[in-house]
């Protein structure tokens, strides 16, 4: 059997091909009522997972295991909380902008609470567990039901909820980890007073994070109309699916950086080259699929007047981007929040900058704009990695 830090990077390079999969099923299958319900619930768990990450997940990826396992188990009222917060926004959201059907909203969102509350403990324990061998099987359980999931949905292109279903599937196997085993051995573990249950600073660069990436999203939505919500929807879908396995990949480089200090930069340079590697493949993909590509999976719904302009900024996103990802893990394997900090701050302000385009001109420079600011990630590159490791 694979490591559990392979299956992990497996898993969520399915999550991100599944995504893909879903958005395209979704664009030529469901009405566009429905395709609205699915970008804006896709918009709040990743709004909660990446928030819930920030306050309780990423500063446990610095500390020892028998610490960060003991300290999952402590969040476990958080972990229900949050959800049901989360699933009730989905419903105002819903409800106040969208006027969806109430019934038939009132059971999504049941639903989704179940959802959010499977992401929060996927999150919680991959980023204790994934370097842990014993702990494999979990993760291809979670393989394994993502991917029939996944199957059933092509089966069942045109019922919504069905579509819903991958999401909750794809952390089945974790979920079991964390509520039969990590509570099992570590409830009466003693968690010292200077083991921080949440991280203030990783917090707030996550609020930036999540602000730019899923509020920023529901602002558009509400301020120039649900369609061009689906628009962002399926161009992030198509241009962050990279980044998304890097996001969660970062985390098994940074758990096994811990256990090898002395080969960390030889290590982060093999991941550089590795990232840019992928990057380079996903965008020959789309370059050599052309506009038929895009029309294949998302049929009418990204009607834009030239794919020109998407395969810009996409060339522009895979080329930069590794870099950034290099000064993250390299801060998290450090547990430099401060860094991490000033880095969501330059990204929040570049993203501001983006919906002011998107607001007062249109979508194609949009895309164009996000592309260009895509330069910052190698700027970060040289400020807070090359330079750094001169002094």
């Amino acid at each position: 059997m694979l490591k559990a830090s392979g299956l992990v990077v497996i898993k969520n390079l399915l999550v991100a091909v599944s995504t893909i999969i879903l958005v395209a099923l979704a664009s030529n299958n469901l009405s566009s009522q429905d395709l609205i319900v699915i970008s804006v619930f896709i918009l709040f768990l990743n709004l909660q997972n990446a928030l819930f990450d920030g306050l309780f997940g990423l500063h446990l990826l610095s500390l020892s295991t028998q610490v960060s396992s003991a300290l999952i188990v402590k969040q476990f009222k958080y972990m229900l909380i949050v959800p049901f917060l989360t699933s009730l926004l989905f419903w105002l959201y819903m409800r106040l902008f969208v006027s969806y059907l109430l019934d038939d909203l009132f059971y999504i969102s049941v639903f989704s609470f179940f959802i959010f509350i499977s992401g929060v403990v996927s999150n919680s324990v991959t980023n204790v567990y994934c370097n842990q061998n014993d702990k494999a099987l979990y993760f291809l359980l979670d393989i394994f039901m993502l991917i029939c999931s996944v199957l059933f949905v092509f089966y069942e292109s045109d019922s919504l909820i069905c579509y819903m279903l991958p999401f909750v599937f794809r952390s089945l196997g974790t979920f079991f980890l964390y509520t039969f085993l990590s509570f099992k051995k570590v409830k009466n573990r003693i968690v010292y007073s200077d083991d921080k249950l949440i991280s203030g600073r990783f917090f707030a660069s996550t609020v930036l994070s999540v602000s730019r990436d899923s509020l920023m999203p529901l602002v558009i939505g509400m301020l120039l109309g649900p369609n061009i919500l689906v628009l962002m929807r399926i161009f992030n879908t198509i241009v962050s699916a990279p980044g998304l396995l890097a996001n969660s990949m970062n985390k098994v480089v940074v758990r096994y950086l811990s256990q090898d200090k002395l080969n960390s930069q030889i290590i982060l340079g093999r991941y550089r080259v590795f990232l840019i590697a992928m990057s380079s493949g996903y965008l020959l993909l789309w370059f050599f699929g052309d506009g038929e590509l895009v029309r294949l999976l998302f049929s009418d719904k990204f009607d834009i007047e030239s794919n020109l302009y998407l395969f810009l900024s996409l060339g522009l996103f895979c080329f930069f981007w590794p870099f950034g990802q290099v000064v993250i893990v390299d801060s998290l394997n450090n547990g430099d929040s401060h860094i991490y900090l000033k880095m969501s701050v330059v990204w929040t302000a570049a993203a501001l900058v983006n919906f002011l385009v998107l607001y007062y001109t249109s979508f194609e420079v949009y895309m164009i704009c996000f592309g260009l600011i895509q330069i910052i990630n190698l700027l970060l590159y040289f400020r807070f990695f090359i330079s750094d490791k001169r002094v």
